[in-house]
């Protein structure tokens, strides 16, 4: 697990989230929207609440980030889930 600091509170979890944006410990759900981050054995994804949490003005922002580690690789995916402009989120 990835030790995010002061941000560890924005990681969602499996339950007793703080935050509604988070859908377990791996996914997003909002307005009926939902985005699940699916893993394999050795991979790991850690769901992290931007907009609320990370940054808590009121600027337009993406909702969240996926935070995806392997062996082999590592990458982040920003997610947007309700907006209709999403080059401006």
């Amino acid at each position: 697990m990835i030790n995010y600091g002061a941000y560890q509170a924005c990681v969602c979890q499996r339950m007793a989230n703080v935050y509604e944006l988070c859908d377990g410990d791996d996914g997003f759900s909002e307005q009926g929207k939902k985005l699940r981050f699916t893993t394999r054995p050795g991979e790991s994804v850690d769901a992290l609440v931007i907009d609320g949490c990370v940054f808590t003005d009121n600027q337009p922002k993406c909702d969240g980030l996926f935070v995806f580690t392997s062996p082999s690789k590592n990458a982040l995916a920003l997610v947007e889930l309700k907006g209709s402009d999403i080059a401006k989120a």
